[in-house]
């Protein structure tokens, strides 16, 4: 998606996060999360930590079952809820990101 934007990324939202393997060997506490997406119809949501600079983000996945692992930007954008929602960004997300250790935790 470089020097493509979408619903859910613009140009320079993406910059903001390290690059795929690039935060692996840190503690959550030293992570930080700079991008989130959700859903609205589910409270589901999405945390981004690294980002390919293409399709591939790595972070914090919030739903029934919480994990750690990839997502991709097309599965985002193809999500639609019961009444054909779409997933959003938080643009009142700050980038200067809150720590993965505090999503976990539930204080984000």
């Amino acid at each position: 998606m470089t020097g493509e934007e979408t619903y859910l990324l613009d140009n320079t939202a993406g910059l903001y996060l390290p690059r795929i393997y690039e935060t692996c060997k840190l503690e959550p506490k030293r992570i930080k999360v700079k991008l989130r997406f959700f859903c609205s119809w589910n409270n589901w949501a999405w945390y981004a930590t690294e980002y390919d600079r293409g399709n591939k983000f790595f972070g914090y996945i919030k739903k029934e079952f919480n994990d750690i692992g990839y997502f991709s930007l097309k599965e985002l954008e193809a999500l639609r809820g019961p009444k054909g929602e779409k997933v959003q960004r938080d643009t009142n997300f700050p980038y200067e990101g809150h720590t993965l250790d505090e999503v976990i935790d539930g204080k984000v």
